[in-house]
């Protein structure tokens, strides 16, 4: 499986770095919009806290979901790799509190406020592809697959967050892999049989 998931991210790769100028930042634009719808409605009576991340190498940016949700009032927390290897989440006020981390990719500061997870109760996830029962192909690097490692979890719930040429029928799947409740795409969110979204 794992020489398959390599070919897989050469192939996701080009084709999402392939999406760019206006076509991009329209598909950016509504992803955001559903982005928000979701976390609405998954919040309602139940927290506040949204797990955000910072787009790299191509991932679809939800940037503006972030100033939207912001400004509704929730408390939006990023990932970043700690010392011991292992990722926690800690508090974003704006997107300038963000600094370079492992591997250069954006992140909290080390004194930004950590969040333990039973308080996040929705989880945008980035990844090079997303399949339609819940299934993510990641970088390779098992951080978001040790920090869900329980995956019959109810909260928070997992969003595979992709463009619709991310989004397929199926992918390879290995035991450690921790699979999405929904997945998000600029056409929308697609529930994956694993939750009640």
């Amino acid at each position: 499986m794992s020489g398959d998931k390599t070919a897989l991210r050469k192939s996701f790769r080009r084709a999402r770095l392939a999406i760019a100028g206006e076509e991009r930042t329209r598909k950016e634009r509504e992803a955001a919009l559903f982005a928000v719808a979701l976390a609405e409605r998954e919040a309602e009576g139940r927290g506040r806290v949204i797990a955000m991340y910072a787009a790299t190498s191509g991932e679809l940016n939800l940037a503006d979901a972030h100033t939207r949700l912001s400004a509704k009032g929730y408390c939006l927390v990023y990932p970043r790799v700690r010392e011991d290897g292992d990722m926690a989440f800690s508090v974003v006020r704006t997107l300038d509190d963000l600094v370079p981390g492992r591997y250069g990719i954006l992140a909290p500061r080390d004194d930004a406020p950590m969040v333990p997870r039973e308080e996040i109760i929705l989880a945008f996830v980035p990844g090079l592809a997303f399949a339609k029962d819940g299934v993510r192909l990641g970088y390779g690097g098992g951080y978001y697959d040790r920090y869900f490692a329980d995956a019959e979890q109810r909260f928070p719930v997992r969003v595979g967050v992709c463009f619709s040429e991310q989004f397929v029928d199926c992918l390879p799947f290995d035991p450690h892999d921790v699979r999405m409740h929904a997945v998000l795409t600029d056409g929308g969110v697609f529930d994956c049989g694993r939750s009640t979204l």
